[in-house]
């Protein structure tokens, strides 16, 4: 999450009295992430909420459908934002041609340092979650499959610079890897597919709120795994962390165990997650959103972790 579209004090009050929420009393923009505007603001009746203005990267018709997602999840008393109806009933409205939602807050923080028992609790709570929407009739497309970041790449070849070469030249490497290899027919449904630490808020060693659904859509369960993973079971310059990683996993099969293929593909959508985060990354540090600032988050930490994918090639192999 962070904030693309400024807005003032009397446009956000604008946007909060057409909810049920009170008056607005205060607010401050959520500077973290990369992907739409949000506002946390403070009224006399919700307490903290936040308003969340869609940018270029979210189609417009995939909307509503993720927020009828995040809801259902929400429905089932699972720690996800509620995403809250206007006056008029609706979960989104337009603002000065924008579309805008506004979510329940969450208590908690995210942790880029999570204990064992932390990671272990997030793992447990994704199990839920994709048991929650197993069978569940709802159908998005990834919108960063490995044929959009295969374009998202040659798209970079001409326009990357030198000192980032090395890296366009691993990452395309490993592209020609996974493309080559044959697909797993592996449990999917919807999925968060975004579940990196600053996406999940913690408190008292558990999972107060999991936020930020604009990347859901329907992929496999291990894929969606994998991505925790590859956040959580690392540290912020890629060096593998193996508590935390297999304490994730067991949280996870504490409630729903991997099925034997999900196991076989493991390493497969591990290396598939970090190519998702490794190319956005390098891609968003070359050609920053239309008059937004150029965004350094440059992929070497991400890079680490394909090396490491590369020399494990089972599940068991990631002992530590």
């Amino acid at each position: 999450m962070a904030v693309f579209t400024p807005l003032k004090r009397e446009e956000l009050k604008e946007i909060i009295e057409q909810y049920p929420v009170g008056e607005m009393v205060g607010f401050e923009d959520v500077e973290a992430g990369t992907e739409d505007t949000i506002y946390a603001v403070d009224t006399t009746r919700a307490r903290r909420v936040y308003v969340r203005l869609y940018e270029e990267r979210t189609p417009i018709e995939d909307i509503p459908l993720v927020l009828a997602f995040q809801n259902h999840l929400a429905d089932q008393n699972l720690p996800v934002a509620k995403v809250l109806s206007s006056k008029e009933g609706d979960l989104t409205i337009e603002f000065k041609g924008r579309i805008v939602s506004l979510f329940s807050g969450m208590p908690g923080s995210y942790s880029d340092e999570p204990s064992s028992k932390e990671c272990h609790a997030v793992g447990a709570a994704i199990a839920r979650m994709h048991l929650a929407s197993d069978g569940l009739m709802l159908v998005r497309e990834n919108s960063l499959s490995l044929k959009v970041l295969d374009e998202m790449q040659q798209v970079c070849v001409d326009a990357v610079d030198d000192d980032m070469h090395s890296y366009l030249h691993a990452i395309m490497q490993e592209m020609k890897w996974l493309k080559d290899e044959h697909p797993f027919d592996l449990p999917r449904a919807m999925v968060h597919a975004d579940l990196c630490y600053d996406n999940v808020l913690l408190e008292n060693i558990q999972v107060s709120g999991v936020i930020d659904f604009g990347f859901s859509c329907e992929e496999t369960f291990m894929y969606d795994l994998a991505l925790a993973l590859n956040s959580y079971g690392f540290d912020g310059i890629g060096n593998f962390r193996p508590n935390r990683f297999h304490s994730m996993i067991s949280g996870y099969e504490s409630v729903r165990l991997l099925k034997n293929d999900e196991r076989r593909a493991f390493n497969y959508e591990m290396r598939r997650s970090a190519m998702r985060i490794v190319t956005t990354r390098l891609y968003d540090s070359i050609f920053p959103p239309a008059g937004k600032k150029k965004i350094n988050r440059k992929p070497e930490g991400w890079l680490r972790r394909l090396e490491l994918h590369q020399q494990h090639l089972e599940l068991a192999d990631y002992a530590g």
